[in-house]
Parts: C-alpha cells; structure tokens; sequence
C-alpha cells in the first residue's frame, strides 16, 4: 500500500536450498605449524559446484581457487585453530523459469588445530580436567602444576592451556588460574600456549587465559630450544620484601635458542617496601626480562612494569675536630705569618719589640685579626684572635630516581648517590702583637754599669682554624621500573607492542653534613714581660 492508500500486487520468488547437495568436509585436522594440509569435499553428495571460506583463524587462503572440491593449504608459522566452511551444490538444480539458483547448501565446518608439535603436547583444562587423566585434548589435566611436572619428565612437552579455572578462584578472579603459591619454573624446550575456548578453538585476543604468579613471574630457565609464550595475561604479585625484585616474565637463554613471546598482556605490581622507608638494595620492577637469546620475538603484546622500590637514606658525614691551640715563639726570634690554612695552625706570633740590642718599633701580628702591638702605655702586645670554626660539610646528594647500572646479568644494580662535598676549614686565627721595650743604663747592685731593657716576646700565634665538617654520603638511588629489558639478545623483532613503565624507586635522602669542628684557643703566655741584664 502506497501512501495514497494504493495496492499493488507484490510477487516474490522464493528458493529453498538445494536439499540433494550434502557438503562433507572431513574430519578435524592437526598439524604442526608451517605443514601443509589438504581441505578435501570430494566425499560431498551430489555435489558438482563447491566454495570453500575460511570463518576463523589467520588467513590461509587469500589467492586461492576457493572452487574447487580440494584445496592444498600451508597452515602458517603460528599455533591457532584454523575453521573452514565448505558449501555446494548441484549444477542441474534449475528453479522453475529454468534459472539456476545462487543458494548453496548450508555449510560443513571443518577445523585445523595448528601445534608447534603434535607429537609432545599435554592439555590443560582448569573446569572439566583431572590430574589423573593423561593429559591428552580429550583427557586434559587440571592443574598447570601437574602439567609442568609431566612436561619435563622425559622429552620436553608444550602445554596447551583452556581459559578459565573455577578450582581456586577468589572472590572476582573467576577463570583466574592462581599459581603464586609456588614458583613458576619452565623447563628447556617448553612452550605455553593460552587462549583456548569450547572444543580446543584458540581465540588470543578476546580469549587469553589469565594466570596470577608470584615475584618471579613465568621464568623460562636454562632455555637452549626455541621456545614461546602466547595468549595468556600475566599478573605478577609485589614481592614480600623491597630488596627482590619483581618479574612479568623471565627468559634465560644459553646464547643459541630464540624466544617468541606474542599475544599477552603482561603486568606486574610495584615492588613492596614499608611506608617511608627505601633499601640499601632496593628491587626493580621488570614486565619482560630476556637475556642470552640468539633472537627474540615480540609481536602484540601488552606489557607493563611497576615502580621499583625506593633507595635507602644515607648516613650523616662526621663532625670536624677543633683547631689547635696556637703557640708563641721565643722571645728573641721574630714571629712568622700565619701557617698554610690547610694544616690548621693557627698564625705565629707578632715580630717581638726588641732583638736584644736595641729597640725596634714593635709591629702588629700577622694573620687575620692579628693582636695589636704594645705601645708606651701598654707594652705587651695583644693576643691574636681565635681561630675561626671550619665550615659545616654539604649534605649528601638525592640522585634522579631509578639511575644506576646494569650488571653481568642484565639486572639493575642501584648505587649511592654523590657525596656532599668536605666543608672547608676554618681560617687560622691572627698571630700575636709585639711587645714594647724600655732601653735602660745604669749600675747593678754591685755598682758595675750595665745596659738593660724590657724585652718582651713576639705575640703568640692564634688559634688554629676548626677542621671541616665531612661531607655526607648520597642516599642510595631507587630500583627500577623496566617494561622491557633485553640483555645479550643478538636478533630483536618488535611488532604491534604497547610497552609502558612505571616509575623508578625514589632516591635516598643524601645525610646532613657533619658539623664544624671549633676554633683554637689563643695561646697562654709562654714568656711574660721581664727585665733581663746583659752585659
């Protein structure tokens, strides 16, 4: 009806399927990566036109004659589950008008399982397995623990794993296979594979298999076969003290094996530490730790490091010693500048007044603030001042956080901070001022004639300036947050990869600096004022 409110006659030709054709596809098929299969539809009934598409798993037939009854395929270098539909149908079948009709019949599906090697393989399946079975896909273990104790008893076997596991969930991690409780050890030459679903049909990427490990992660050891990891997402718990480090996952190599970590997402936590207080070797956070790998494979992966922990606070640098104690020189000789400051001393005395024949005018000490000479109303000369207190060392420095180096085996080592620098010391105090003399002649007791004077001594020497304060030592840096660390990995391939850190621990507070050691004291009086005869 039109929107005047017409009718017309509609005729509408409908065609059923052609219920004579009847596609057969085969059986499921398993073959180890890289080998050729034949998808055959040969065995389909009255069937004379074939099409063959692919409705799951990576594309292996772009290019090909999808018309043909059989069809010689190279499954691709990645295990999956590859899925086929085949459709036919009779080349007589003729509608009513005579015209042949489009419409296949409904679709056979067959599947190729694609292993790495189908002749070592064990099964797990956390839901409907057992340990008691024997591992095969139709018989599958329970646990992952029972799996890899079976996957290294004889010829190394790769583990094929289902998602989800309902045996030890917590509360929110149902299909959570939780395996911290013990250290996740890989033998040489075992690969895992995650990601499996209803009937063995892999799907990494809405479908990987969640595994919870401890601070050591999944660690690949001793691995001197090609090995890999896919379609799993790796949660790894903060270890219980912020000395250890924390790892996603961990493969260590002989130098001759490569590695092919694909289709993850791999997380670890911050490394633990108490609130406020840093390690003196505080652990690093890694999401993938890879070393002595003759090549190393890294496509569509997910990864994330946690922060490292923080670095320990340094020590406070030494408190200075005092200066010396200055000390006067002998009347009759003339006093010295002050000495080198290095040393500490304090100046020398002022040049004394007399040299024991005549009367020099007296002279001011040297150094800073040097005594005062004596004059004719106040011969002695005045003492020096004390030296000065050595400056406070320099606390230590707070380096950025996360420096440090790397060590033999590819793991960051955190080291000290810079060290506050030496404060330096105190000047050395002034020397004395001179004394003044009286020449004097007359007679002595006995009335023999003589010649005397006053002559006092050169002033005293200052105090000594104080030592420095030491300079403190540097906190100690923080551990590191490290997404990806490869060490002596000859041959690296990076595809489609979101890589992100965390953050380096924060660095140590550097110690305060040491506090200054006091000035010298003036001299004491060695030789007062005096009246000496000569002949």
């Amino acid at each position: 009806m039109d929107i005047a409110g017409n009718k017309e006659e509609i005729k509408t030709t409908y065609y059923r399927e052609p219920v004579n054709a009847v596609p057969l596809a085969g059986f499921d098929q398993y073959v180890n990566v890289g080998q050729e299969f034949i998808l055959d539809g040969r065995e389909s009934l009255n069937s004379e036109i074939y099409k063959w598409s692919q409705v799951g798993g990576k594309d292996v037939l772009a290019g090909m004659d999808s018309s043909v009854p059989m069809l010689n395929v190279f499954a691709p270098e990645s295990v999956g589950t590859l899925q086929f539909h085949l459709r036919v149908k009779e080349s007589a079948f003729k509608d009513d008008a005579g015209n042949e009709p489009a419409c296949y019949s409904l679709p056979a599906l067959v599947r190729v399982h694609v292993f790495e090697d189908i002749n070592n393989m064990v099964f797990v399946d956390g839901y409907a397995g057992d340990d008691a079975n024997d591992g095969s896909m139709a018989s599958p273990f329970k646990s992952l623990e029972h799996a890899l104790w079976m996957s290294s008893s004889g010829f190394p076997k790769d583990i094929y794993v289902k998602s989800g596991d309902i045996s030890q969930q917590q509360e929110g991690d149902a299909g959570l296979y939780d395996v911290s409780g013990w250290d996740m050890g890989i033998p040489a030459g075992v690969s895992l594979y995650g990601g499996y679903g209803d009937d063995w049909v892999r799907n990494v990427v809405s479908n990987k298999t969640r595994i919870r490990v401890n601070h050591k992660g999944i660690h690949f050891y001793d691995v001197s076969r090609d090995a890999a990891l896919s379609g799993f997402e790796v949660f790894a718990l903060a270890p219980d003290a912020s000395e250890k480090n924390v790892f996603g996952v961990r493969v260590s190599g002989d130098g001759q094996a490569k590695f092919r970590i694909t289709d993850n997402i791999i997380n670890t936590d911050p490394v633990a530490g108490e609130t406020g207080l840093g390690s003196a070797t505080p652990g690093s956070a890694y999401g993938v730790h890879a070393s002595s790998l003759s090549g190393l494979v890294l496509i569509d992966n997910s990864i994330k490091s946690g922060d490292g922990a923080s670095g320990e606070k340094s020590v406070d640098g030494d408190k200075g010693e005092a200066g010396v104690v200055g000390k006067r020189p002998n009347a009759k000789y003339a006093g010295g500048e002050g000495d080198n400051i290095e040393s500490f001393s304090g100046g020398s005395g002022g040049i004394p007044s007399a040299d024991g024949l005549t009367c020099n005018n007296p002279e001011d000490g040297f150094g800073v603030n040097g005594g005062v000479a004596g004059d004719i109303d106040s011969p002695d000369g005045s003492d020096g001042e004390p030296g000065e207190d050595g400056i406070a060392g320099y606390d230590g420095v707070v380096r950025t956080h996360g420096a440090g180096m790397v060590d033999g085996t590819g793991m960051f080592v955190s080291v000290s901070s810079e060290s506050g620098i030496t404060g330096t010391p105190g000047l050395p105090g002034g020397g004395g001022g001179g004394s003044f003399c009286l020449p004097f002649s007359g007679v002595d007791i006995f009335g023999d004639p003589v010649t005397s004077f006053y002559d006092g001594a050169g002033g005293g020497a200052g105090g000594g300036g104080g030592s420095p304060g030491s300079g403190a030592l540097g906190g100690v840096n923080g551990g590191s947050s490290v997404a990806v660390m490869l060490w002596q990995v000859a041959n690296v391939r990076l595809e489609g990869n979101d890589i992100y850190s965390g953050e380096g621990g924060v660095g140590g507070q550097g110690g305060r600096g040491g506090e200054p050691g006091a000035g010298g004291g003036v001299a004491p009086e060695v030789y007062p004022r005096s009246f000496i005869s000569e002949l």
